[in-house]
């Protein structure tokens, strides 16, 4: 019933973002007798507001703008699940973020854990680990048609202790109305080939018919999966009287991390203020709507703050 209840939002939300039609807006100026029609349509591209990525699970198909640099300051915290005997993570992340062309983007990132969980403190295998990335709009979007993107990132292992190579592609589409919502959709595949922690393939590979694990090669539970999957839906919309701050609410479902889990059903509310022509900030905060599932923490948070060095 839950699954089912769950589905059926997530129809919802996927129905809102392509039921809904773009419309013309016509606009008549008359001036000493002469009449000048013009007409103006909003796409995607032109809202000027771009989602800050590092903290929403669904990604904007809209690129900032060719030449502008953004640096991005993110800050993760990622309670442990109820019956783990370890404690909070917490996850500083700087990135850079580069319109390089029109209608393309590059990033990197470095994630740095730290905090009393220490699943991947100073020490750690896969501390330090750089996130490269990339997104590419290859349609502006028209008519019913959304906006359509292809994003990739690639983890590199600059790490403590890591090697190989993780990647994921994603399609992200973005549609914009008139009332100023936007809606979006996702679907991802990952690689995961890493050596970053206990559970990771090569690890897993190095252990069958060992006699530190005599499971067989065919039992792999408990190991991380060597690919993920995932697709999510969202939207988001200006604030009532507030129109420098826009909400976001997204719901996705993806694979488990690990094999044997169950699959992670998440939900992400929060939201976006421009709080200066070149800075924004942003807070979300999400929660594992699957309870039976122990890969996740129930719940976590963000907090991003963003300054654009050239626009």
């Amino acid at each position: 019933m839950r699954r089912l209840v769950l589905s059926s939002c997530c129809l919802f939300v996927a129905g809102a973002a392509f039921g809904q039609a773009k419309k013309e807006t016509t606009t008549t100026t008359t001036k000493e007798s002469t009449t000048v029609t013009t007409t103006t349509k909003k796409v995607a591209t032109e809202s000027g507001w771009d989602l800050t990525t590092e903290l929403w699970n669904i990604t904007d198909a809209t690129p900032v703008p060719h030449g502008q640099i953004d640096l991005r300051f993110t800050v993760r915290w990622i309670p442990e699940p109820p019956d783990s005997s370890e404690q909070d993570d917490f996850i500083f992340q700087p990135s850079i973020v580069w319109g390089v062309f029109e209608n393309v983007e590059t990033s990197i990132n470095v994630p740095i854990w730290f905090g009393d969980g220490e699943d991947r403190g100073n020490d750690q295998d896969g501390n330090y680990d750089t996130n490269w990335g990339a997104l590419w709009r290859f349609y502006q979007g028209e008519g019913y048609w959304p906006a359509m993107a292809l994003a990739s990132t690639v983890r590199i292992p600059t790490g403590e202790g890591s090697d190989k190579l993780d990647a994921e592609l994603r399609l992200a589409l973005t549609n914009e109305y008139d009332s100023g919502l936007r809606s979006h959709v996702n679907g991802w595949l990952k690689t995961v080939n890493g050596t970053n922690n206990d559970t990771s393939p090569f690890i897993r590979n190095s252990r069958i018919d060992d006699t530190f694990d005599d499971r067989g090669p065919n039992d792999t539970s408990g190991y991380t999966r060597d690919f993920q999957w995932g697709v999510g839906v969202g939207l988001d919309g200006a604030m009532p009287r507030m129109e420098n701050v826009r909400w976001v609410l997204d719901c996705i479902y993806r694979s488990s991390e690990t094999n044997g889990e169950n699959d992670i059903v998440e939900a992400e509310g929060g939201f976006e203020w421009q709080v200066a022509d070149n800075q924004k900030v942003g807070l979300s905060a999400k929660a594992n709507l699957d309870h039976g599932n122990n890969d996740i923490a129930p719940y976590a948070a963000s907090f991003t703050y963003a300054i654009s060095l050239k626009k």
